[in-house]
């Protein structure tokens, strides 16, 4: 379900303007040097622990998340995170690093160039978007704000 909320037309502030960390892009997408980790029981308990994370790990979600529109051959993740606020997903990004664990982010699904699985060889997580819909729109400039997981069709409803 799309989340729209009406923006007071004083305020040009969106919830999805808010900072969710203080933290550098490379502190927490960039594993530090040396190998990847491994996807545990331990990480697994620590991710569940996310508030409004979502993880899920049974056959069906690991398959649906293996391949997207690209020629790439399908890699099924350990894991897929379903985040549904941008905390959920600071929160879980600050895990993978910490963990050392390879991440693919996951819209659609619908992209061209693979970068929606796990290269070949990574064992990690898929990071989903898809409840990630909140809608802010601002009559008065006509100006919206949009989670990663609205598509086309429900913006233009």
């Amino acid at each position: 379900m799309t989340d729209v909320r009406l923006l007071d037309s004083e305020s040009t502030q969106s919830s999805l303007d808010a900072p969710v960390s203080t933290a550098k892009v490379s502190e927490v997408c960039c594993p530090p040097e040396g190998k990847y980790g491994e996807v545990t029981s331990e990480f697994l308990g620590k991710l569940r622990e996310v508030p409004e994370l979502e993880v899920s790990v049974d056959e069906d979600s690991l398959q649906s998340c293996a391949r997207d529109k690209s020629y790439h051959l399908p890699h099924r993740p350990t894991a897929v995170l379903h985040p549904s606020s941008t905390s959920a997903v600071s929160g879980a990004l600050a895990l993978c690093y910490e963990y050392r664990i390879p991440v693919a982010t996951r819209g659609a699904g619908t992209g061209l160039e693979g970068g929606a699985i796990l290269a070949k060889g990574l064992h990690g997580v898929v990071l989903s978007t898809e409840k990630l819909k909140t809608i802010d729109f601002d009559e008065t400039s006509m100006s919206c704000w949009v989670g990663a997981g609205v598509r086309k069709t429900q913006l233009n409803k």
